[in-house]
């Protein structure tokens, strides 16, 4: 790279040296890049442009330039942001450009900073629970929630277990298979940006798509070099 722009957001940074910062990037157009920059580290939750220099995997970031109002995330809102971040650093591959990562993170972010205070811990589960499950698409472990490990239907009212591995198993306890396409037609929707359905706030439908993610990320965690 040589002065090339890259735009997106700052996901994490750290001391480097004695006036320098290491900042890890979330760019549209390379995903993650790792640079050094020196003085003030821009704000997270912003979208900026950045010049990135350099031929190792460590660039030279100079000229930060906001491109938009930095989003002010408050109360959980602002510990779900943290999350966002985390998984990003912890999970994405450097210099490879995931766009539709790269957009809903944004989304998410903006959803996340027009959040009430209070009272709003439904659709804050609710956009998480999307971000995740574009961000493990992305990485390539995309789950049908159509199918069972072996390519069958999911059947209305038949019951299934979770295995991170190959998907879901049916069996004689578990998650209610109508509960489970249900949960498909809403990840489907909120990919196509359709309004927030009520059925977001079921909590059976919350615990099918929150334990699913969180053993699905588990094992992705597991794989990451140590």
């Amino acid at each position: 790279m040589r002065k090339e722009p890259l735009s997106g957001y700052v996901v994490h940074s750290r001391p480097y040296r004695e006036t320098s910062r290491i900042v890890h990037f979330f760019s549209l157009e390379h995903g993650r890049v790792d640079g050094v920059c020196r003085g003030k580290v821009p704000a997270s939750y912003q979208l900026f442009q950045v010049f990135a220099s350099g031929n190792q995997s460590l660039k030279t970031f100079t000229g930060f330039e906001e491109q938009t109002a930095a989003h002010i995330l408050q109360a959980d809102a602002l510990i779900a942001g943290f999350y966002l971040n985390e998984l990003l650093l912890r999970l994405m591959p450097v210099e490879e450009a995931m766009p539709q990562l790269w957009l809903s993170y944004q989304h998410t972010v903006r959803e996340l900073s027009r959040l009430p205070a209070k009272g709003a811990l439904a659709n804050l589960k609710s956009l998480l629970r999307l971000f995740e499950y574009v961000l493990i698409t992305e990485l390539g472990y995309g789950l049908d929630f159509r199918t069972d490990h072996l390519g069958a239907p999911i059947e209305i009212k038949c019951t299934y277990t979770f295995d991170p591995d190959e998907g879901f198993h049916r069996g004689n306890h578990g998650f209610l298979g109508q509960t489970i396409l249900r949960a498909a037609e809403l990840l489907i929707a909120g990919q196509l940006g359709l309004p927030m359905s009520v059925y977001w706030q079921d909590p059976a439908i919350q615990l099918v798509l929150s334990r699913t993610f969180r053993l699905q990320i588990h094992l992705l965690l597991g794989k990451q070099p140590k």
